[in-house]
């Protein structure tokens, strides 16, 4: 906790992917499934996760834009929590590579990062359990997840930094997905750290 920074310059060196790895194991992996109860009103599936989540709904999916990893070709990819894996969704893109430029100019920093995780909501995910709430909860979502991931790459000596802007437009042409089903709610950067930090 008390070594924990944003660190917006990348490594020399890329990212590996057992890093990447450990990294998402210990953060976003599906730990365990528990199935809707038949005949109990409003019971549901719900999923458990390193980061808390309310009502283990886990509404939030994640994706990389992975320009350089050791170990991983570069393209665009969806994490799955349940299998622990990436599946590769598509080449880096023009706008995959916007996304990662806009990195640039959002951090103050020349080069992209090794990686950019993007976190993507379902809305109707929580609609129907907590209506009004919807969007202040999937924000508290997405903090959760951002510092799980701050302090797990600390521990893993990579250098993460969450980003305050986004596209949703790019997002969703990097990716193919439907904004209204899948909106983009979140940025982390992740690099392997420079000499000095």
């Amino acid at each position: 906790l008390a070594q924990r920074r944003s660190h917006r310059r990348p490594g020399q060196q890329p990212v590996k992917i057992q890093q990447l790895g450990d990294l998402l194991w210990a953060s976003l992996r599906i730990q365990e499934i528990r199935p809707a109860q038949p005949g109990v009103t409003r019971s549901y599936e719900a999923a458990l996760r390193p980061v808390g989540c309310g009502g283990a709904m886990q509404e939030i999916d994640t994706y990389l834009l992975i320009r350089r990893c050791e170990g991983v070709a570069s393209g665009v990819y969806r994490y799955d929590p349940l299998e622990h894996q990436l599946l590769r969704l598509d080449k880096l893109n023009g706008a995959s590579e916007q996304l990662l430029q806009n990195c640039c100019n959002a951090s103050g920093n020349g080069q992209p990062p090794d990686v950019l995780f993007q976190f993507a909501a379902r809305y109707g995910r929580l609609s129907w359990k907590y209506e009004g709430l919807v969007y202040a909860l999937i924000l508290k979502h997405v903090g959760v997840i951002m510092q799980q991931l701050y302090l797990v790459a600390t521990a893993l000596n990579l250098a993460p930094c969450s980003l305050g802007t986004g596209d949703s437009e790019l997002f969703s042409r990097a990716t193919s997905l439907n904004p209204l089903t899948d909106a983009c709610v979140g940025e982390l950067m992740l690099s392997a750290q420079s000499e000095g930090d």
